[in-house]
């Protein structure tokens, strides 16, 4: 600046006072040039954000936090009012002020939604551990939902349909009075009940528990998810009797209930207009157009998921530009004047998104798109990326757990992305190429000719936008997903114009089924070939070699580090730097990625991890070679969630494909499981007992497990005692149970399996609880065992305590289904020094096994959100 106003005097004193006049402005300039001054919004989002995510880390209150955030905005307002800053050395004070009271705002914004609750919050008489009895008093505040159980199974271990529904406590009874009480509550009855709806009082008996978290690396975090919405806490009740309504008259408020009432009557509009035989395709049009996914078209979802075509299923921002740009141009046809299009537009786009989910993919790009339409109509120019910016604040400021959710992430970064990249990539990779495209079409100067360069630049321009979206989403895909899309760019490209197709014909379908329902059916008739055709040109791309790759969960500091140099490649040029220091920040980070996934294999000679199936467990053994075996994949629950489960955790730790499942024995809990995890992990060799290969004559059901194997093309390999079962170079198998022969009709319990893997001078025993006196004659005579993994449900019986004090077992691991039976195996397991681990108490349980040690650790989740609520005016813990 000085430089600037000498240079100025030594050409004419006029221009020199002006420019010593102007200095001060122009070094203001120059401070939000670096702040983006026609993105104002920008850094307050990324500082917002900044905020939350610190917040999430530290478990300050929030009112000391929004006091320094007032405080720091008193400063800048002070500094700004006497002109401090404006240049010289203070000329980043009043920034950084502002910034420190956006990020104190964000991370007191976080203390408020999740660790903070009034008194009298039902979250405040959540008990330590188990449940208690409640008897409460709510307001149904969502449209009730029937879930019935899967065609495999129960799940969750629950035979019988039950209804859902979310409540809004009003009160709770207290030693036989009412008292108030407050707080959102997921509440669970057994049964259909066609009389709850939406607005009710109803009055409820059952049992108060936390929501159930993640047992397993990988899980699905169920607990996390009904946090994010405020929901700390769940009613469960035993009979369908438990529940009483008390006001069957529906109130007007709040209009949530209402909201979610209309979708649930649209998607069963839209379902009553199935064709005979069309029923997928129309389950998948409903999951296009409004979010819902039901589980009859769980295999379509793995395929669109395996094929990189997940964010085309997913309800996104891209299918509400896909509808809002049809919209815009049937109303093209209707209203002749701009701005009244423009008006109508946007609330035919408020009225789209209120019938979805309002996830917030679709709620950023729905504001995007009223606030793109709105500046049309005030005459303003179109800033982008102010309005992204804004969409997010909005979203954070809603729901500040948003930020940890994949949908937030994608949809922000990626548009971020595109907005930043887009003109870049596509003149880099595809300028020349249309260039002389142009050039020739230009010269033959004909329709077809102007055509066919029309269509060139929207392939080159959907091929830039797939490039730039795979390669952002990569490392949040990776994080989230365990997996890694070659093909994404290929599928997006031949799945997007059936996808588009697909949205118009079913927003025209919905609307016609709303008029009249045969209506409704004329116009299914032409989106059944669209739906048809994508469903099978996504299993096509699904089936491909190569197209999904599984990769392991990078540590969240890595993907960081990946961002941070796609940011700085990004913003290049506003900050002034060169393209060569760009691509060393890319490189160093493509290094880090590299390094990590190197230095971070596991070493140990054997891991096992015991997971929590539900009733009963099953255990992942993977050896240094990277060979990974299954053993005992059986549970009294749906073998559908247990072959989710485990393919849950395989993915998080990049272990796919299982080499062989090893069934303890063949019964209906452990068969179906076996055979279907054989299957999704192509034809995985299934090991069982030589005595249930003996019975498959006699037993029609055993007969039939095998009948079944050999249809699926599954090798099967019959155990018995004896066999030794080379794993690896120094891991070793061997069978000591069942004998080569046992009597015809012996019970299941005889036939099943006693293993024990020898690494080097340490062993593990895996055997079966409910064996009894077989399991004490396998175990007679035994070499030392550190180790005992108990498989199946039930207790500890009595009868193996002697055998296992006698080889020197000092660490237990079972199920645990009950906290009775949790009791009493560590009651019967106290008589000699002894380590009970428990898979439903504890979750995940890793054996690390080496040569010389052998080492047990329970998983345990990182944060335990409901231990950390405090009151909002004690600031006790709840």
């Amino acid at each position: 600046m000085e430089q600037l106003i000498a240079q100025s005097a030594q050409e004419s004193p006029t221009s020199a006072a002006g420019a010593a006049v102007m200095a001060p402005e122009f070094a203001r300039a120059h401070m939000w040039e670096y702040f983006w001054p026609r993105n104002p919004l920008v850094p307050v989002a990324a500082l917002l954000a900044g905020g939350i995510g610190a917040g999430a880390a530290v478990s300050w209150h929030f009112f000391m936090l929004w006091c320094i955030a007032a405080a720091c905005l008193a400063a800048w307002a002070f500094c700004r009012l006497l002109r401090i800053g404006i240049g010289g050395a203070w000329a980043l004070v009043p920034q950084l002020l502002l910034a420190a009271a956006v990020f104190c705002g964000g991370m007191g914004l976080w203390q408020l939604n999740q660790r903070q609750v009034p008194p009298g919050h039902i979250a405040l008489s959540l008990p330590a551990h188990g449940a208690s009895l409640i008897t409460a008093r709510m307001e149904i505040i969502s449209s009730p939902q029937l879930r019935r159980p899967q065609p495999g199974g129960p799940l969750f271990s629950i035979a019988a349909p039950r209804t859902t529904f979310i409540g809004e406590m009003l009160e709770r009874r207290i030693e036989g009075r009412w008292r108030p009480a407050c707080g959102k509550v997921l509440v669970q009855v057994p049964g259909d009940l066609p009389a709850l709806k939406n607005n009710q009082q109803v009055q409820v008996v059952g049992w108060l528990s936390r929501p159930p978290g993640a047992g397993n690396p990988g899980q699905f975090n169920y607990r996390s998810y009904l946090a994010a919405e405020r929901i700390f806490a769940q009613i469960t009740a035993k009979y369908s009797n438990e529940i009483t309504i008390i006001h069957a008259r529906q109130t007007l408020w709040p209009l949530a209930g209402w909201i979610d009432s209309t979708r649930a009557a649209l998607r069963r509009r839209l379902r009553a207009t199935a064709l005979p035989g069309a029923n997928r395709e129309t389950l998948d049009t409903i999951a296009l157009l409004l979010g819902f996914r039901d589980p009859a078209i769980r295999e379509v979802a793995r395929q669109f998921s395996r094929s990189g075509a997940a964010h085309l299923l997913a309800l996104s921002g891209l299918h509400v530009v896909i509808i809002a740009a049809g919209i815009w141009l049937v109303l093209r046809l209707i209203i002749r004047r701009p701005r009244p299009r423009a008006i109508a537009c946007i609330f035919a786009v408020l009225a789209y998104m209120l019938i979805t989910p309002c996830g917030p993919p679709v709620l950023r790009a729905s504001l995007a798109t009223v606030l793109v339409l709105a500046t049309l109509l005030v005459g303003r120019p179109v800033q982008i990326l102010n309005i992204i910016a804004f969409t997010a604040i909005v979203v954070l400021l809603l729901n500040p757990a948003e930020l940890f959710s994949p949908p937030f992430q994608l949809s922000f970064l990626v548009t971020a992305g595109l907005i930043l990249l887009g003109g870049r990539c596509h003149r880099a990779i595809f300028g020349r190429y249309l260039l002389r495209a142009g050039e020739v079409a230009r010269i033959r100067n004909t329709t077809w000719g102007f055509l066919w360069l029309r269509l060139q630049h929207t392939i080159c321009g959907i091929l830039t936008c797939n490039i730039i979206g795979s390669v952002i989403a990569f490392p949040l895909v990776a994080y989230h997903f365990n997996q890694m899309n070659p093909l994404a760019i290929i599928s997006g490209l031949l799945l997007l114009p059936l996808v588009t197709a697909a949205l118009i014909l079913g927003l025209a379908q919905l609307l016609a089924a709303v008029l009249w329902l045969p209506l409704g059916k004329l116009v299914a008739l032409a989106a059944y070939p669209v739906g048809h055709i994508l469903i099978w040109l996504v299993g096509f791309l699904a089936g491909l070699p190569g197209g999904n790759i599984v990769v392991r969960s990078p540590a969240w500091w890595v993907v960081l580090l990946m961002y941070a140099a796609m940011a700085v490649w990004a913003i290049r040029r506003p900050l002034k730097l060169s393209r060569a220091t760009a691509l060393v920040a890319l490189t160093a980070a493509t290094v880090v990625l590299t390094g990590w996934y190197t230095f971070t294999q596991p070493s140990d000679d054997l891991r096992m991890d015991v997971l929590d199936v539900g009733s009963g467990n099953c255990a992942v053994a993977q050896l240094a070679d990277g060979t990974t075996v299954a053993i005992n994949a059986g549970t009294l629950g749906s073998p559908v969630f247990l072959c989710g489960q485990v393919n849950a955790f395989l993915r998080h730790c990049g272990l796919w494909p299982l080499k062989a499942v090893l069934t303890a024995k063949i019964d209906a809990n452990h068969a179906a499981a076996a055979i279907a995890l054989g299957t999704q992990h192509g034809a995985a060799a299934l090991l069982c007992s030589a005595a249930d290969k003996q019975q498959k004559a006699r037993q029609r059901s055993i007969g039939q497990f095998f009948q079944m194997c050999q249809q699926q093309q599954l090798k099967t390999v019959a155990l018995a005692r004896g066999d030794v079962l080379k794993l690896a170079y120094n891991i070793r198998c061997e069978v000591l149970w069942p004998p080569r022969s046992l009597p015809p009709h012996s019970a299941p319990s005889y036939r099943s399996l006693v293993l024990r893997l020898r690494c080097g001078s340490e062993s593990l025993l895996v055997c079966d609880k409910t064996q009894l006196p077989w399991v004490a004659s396998a175990l007679g005579g035994q070499a030392p065992v550190a180790t005992v993994l108990l498989t199946g449900p039930g207790r500890l019986h009595r009868l193996l305590e002697p055998e296992l004090a006698a080889i020197g077992c000092h660490t237990l691991i079972a199920s645990g289904e009950s906290t009775a039976i949790a009791r009493q195996d560590a009651a019967l397991a106290a008589r000699w020094p002894l380590v009970v681990f428990s898979t439903r108490r504890q979750g995940c349980i890793r054996v690390q096994m080496n040569r010389s040690a052998t080492q047990v650790k329970a998983f345990m989740e990182a944060q335990d959100r409901a231990k950390k609520l405090r009151r909002a005016t004690g600031g006790r813990s709840g």
